[in-house]
């Protein structure tokens, strides 16, 4: 059954189980058989339950490969129940598996059932003893492993305290706090700070700015008395806002100015009219002399 959820396709999956029907899979993903052996395969499901990532896992008995191998539920696209029973090998008892139902979302986080028995907790003690052994024959004994060196006793819990208070001192605010001190001196020999004001520190502050103002008043004086008067120096016109008066004066200025513009328009249009009649008479004579030359010529 293609193009399902993959909640649809879990609780489809463990009917079938429950029925104890072989299922055949479409699984893209990292073939746990042959690499060659394609995408389809038959399996019978014996345990679903939740990886440490937070993925739906099941262990099934595969068919084509002939041991159990586990497949993640996602990267099965399509799947069929099949006729027939199971006819793999099939444990005892399935740790998460021994009570078949259907599956709600909220339970696919975790394994599928809360209701392990001992025989199913002693098979998963077993599958995981022989996990750590192929992990033995694969990195060694954990006896060979490169360990961190813990302190046990007194002497060495101490020893190991006072290598971290010179470490800290080396690298610490102590540290910092010399340096500081071999390169700007000793703080207490800085000018005083300042410290919160008080009545009597605002009132000298407020006599200083009256002094500070009768002094630039002097100053002034002074300057007026070297001067003069700025108001009276030449060329500083004192702005005013304008007034009415003000204002006619100023239109009737545009109006003189604008009135002189068109009586030099008029005398410079009577010019140049003057200029292209006598350019034109002196036009005229040419085209007569030229042409009384002409005629004596010939």
């Amino acid at each position: 059954m293609p193009g399902i959820a993959p909640e649809k396709r879990l609780e489809l999956i463990t009917t079938a189980a429950k029925h104890k029907r072989p299922i055949r899979i479409t699984y893209h993903g990292e073939n746990p058989c042959d690499p060659n052996a394609g995408t389809t395969r038959v399996i019978e499901v014996h345990n679903v339950q939740a990886s440490e990532a937070g993925n739906i896992v099941l262990d099934a008995y595969c068919h084509l490969c002939k041991k159990i191998e586990r497949f993640s539920r996602d990267k099965i696209t399509a799947h069929r129940a099949l006729r027939g029973r199971f006819h793999g090998p099939q444990p005892k008892v399935s740790p998460f598996f021994t009570l078949y139902k259907r599956v709600a979302v909220t339970e696919f986080t975790r394994p599928i059932t809360a209701h392990p028995t001992a025989s199913g907790i002693i098979s998963r003690a077993i599958t995981g003893m022989a996990h750590g052994d192929r992990l033995v024959d694969l990195f060694g004994p954990r006896e060979t492993y490169p360990r961190r060196r813990l302190a046990i006793t007194t002497t060495e819990l101490l020893r190991e305290v006072r290598e971290q208070i010179a470490t800290a001192n080396q690298t610490g605010p102590a540290a910092d706090a010399i340096r500081f001190r071999s390169v700007f001196g000793d703080p207490r020999t800085y000018p005083p700070r300042p410290t919160a004001a008080t009545a009597d520190d605002h009132l000298a502050a407020v006599r200083s700015a009256i002094r500070a103002s009768d002094a630039r008043r002097d100053m002034h004086a002074d300057f007026r008395a070297v001067f003069g008067n700025p108001d009276t120096y030449p060329g500083r016109v004192k702005r005013t806002a304008p007034t009415a008066e003000d204002h006619l004066a100023t239109a009737r200025t545009g109006i003189a100015i604008g009135a002189a513009f068109r009586r030099t328009g008029a005398e410079l249009a009577a010019r140049e009219r003057a200029i292209t009649a006598q350019f034109r008479r002196l036009n005229a004579e040419l085209a007569a002399l030229k042409a009384a030359w002409t005629g004596e010529a010939a």
